[in-house]
């Protein structure tokens, strides 16, 4: 089947979609970023508890560790793995009859070639635009092994130290006194009630790196200074609450910290307002909120060496790969027929079919 004009005429609206799922849960006074866990469970999962890849064992990030985290299947089974149609039969296994894949979501960028204003030459255009890959849940995939808890791997940002050591080396002055948190940007401080004052000590690392996320609009750091001036009761520091709170279960999530919090009910409506009336938002603030995240995490000194062998790997595997294949020359060129088929809605039966 060709990926024709007409059937890119038929794509489904990703950014509508994806917003109006999480609006559908605000809306029921449910922010789907919030979950209550066993902490014993959690811990038995090492960490991946996270919607990660199947194969690879990394945790989505951004839009997509919303949307996958949403699902279902991971809050019910506990296995937080997902695998592509391909990933699947490189492994052996079979996507069962009539199962729907999920979405995960990923950028790509057209290249378009026109000629400059002054008509002496050629100007390069780039545009990005949203691309979608069906990926299926382990629960969906016959000859997968049951979910297996990782053992506990040399990880010192998963301990009961580590939300400490991350505000250490924040260097930023924590106070404890009154009766709210908050950060206050013109003194770059946090503010929380004394620690005696909180039900558990979870509860008091969760707010501690929520107010450290705030912290990140500094100027000095990642510079949202226009939204922290814009303070309570605006639309646009609504938007930044929504960031710190993503943020906030983004890296909870990462060390271990139950991060339920429950003071996002002020905030509902402009949540909701500003995603129905922009439906690209929310990928925007997922974005920010990982980078948030991962600028909190990466005061842990551990954490930030991890993260940069990591990046350096991904650098290396990207090399290699534009070295087998070479540059692309068509951005948009025609994809596989089981991507295109689940950008349709189709089935795994479905899509196996027309390949």
């Amino acid at each position: 089947m060709a990926w024709s004009a007409s059937s890119r005429a038929e794509r489904r609206d990703h950014y509508a979609e994806v917003s109006s799922k999480i609006v559908a849960a605000l809306e029921a006074g449910a922010p789907p970023w919030r979950r209550d866990w066993d902490r014993s469970v959690a811990a038995s999962m090492s960490g991946f508890a996270l919607p990660c890849n199947g194969v690879t064992q990394r945790p989505y990030r951004g839009i997509n560790r919303l949307v996958l985290g949403m699902d279902s299947r991971v809050l019910e089974t506990g296995d937080p793995r997902f695998l592509s149609f391909d990933q699947a039969k490189d492994k052996g296994y079979r996507i069962r009859k009539g199962e729907k894949s999920s979405l995960v979501y990923f950028y790509k960028t057209l290249e378009f070639e026109s000629v400059a204003d002054d008509g002496k030459g050629d100007d390069k255009k780039r545009v990005p635009f949203l691309r979608a890959y069906p990926v299926f849940h382990a629960t969906q995939i016959e000859g997968i092994g049951p979910w297996a808890a990782a053992k506990p791997r040399e990880a010192p940002w998963r301990t009961p130290e580590a939300v400490q050591v991350i505000a250490d080396r924040s260097g930023l002055a924590i106070e404890h006194h009154g009766d709210k948190a908050f950060y206050a940007p013109l003194r770059d401080k946090i503010v929380l009630p004394p620690m005696a004052s909180f039900r558990a000590a979870e509860g008091y690392s969760a707010v501690l790196i929520h107010e450290l996320g705030h912290s990140t609009a500094h100027p000095s750091r990642l510079n949202r200074w226009e939204a922290l001036k814009n303070r309570f009761g605006s639309q646009m520091y609504a938007m930044e609450e929504l960031r710190a709170e993503l943020a906030s279960a983004y890296a909870c999530g990462t060390i271990g910290v139950n991060s339920s919090l429950g003071n996002h009910a002020s905030y509902l409506a402009s949540w909701i307002e500003v995603l129905k009336s922009d439906p690209k938002e929310i990928f925007r603030v997922a974005a920010d909120a990982q980078r948030i995240s991962d600028y909190v995490l990466e005061w842990h000194p551990e954490y930030a060496r991890a993260a940069a062998a990591e990046r350096q790997a991904d650098t290396e595997r990207q090399a290699a790969r534009e070295s087998a294949n070479g540059r692309e020359r068509d951005q948009a060129e025609i994809p596989p027929a089981h991507v295109a088929a689940a950008a349709r809605g189709m089935s795994a039966a479905e899509a196996e079919m027309e390949r």
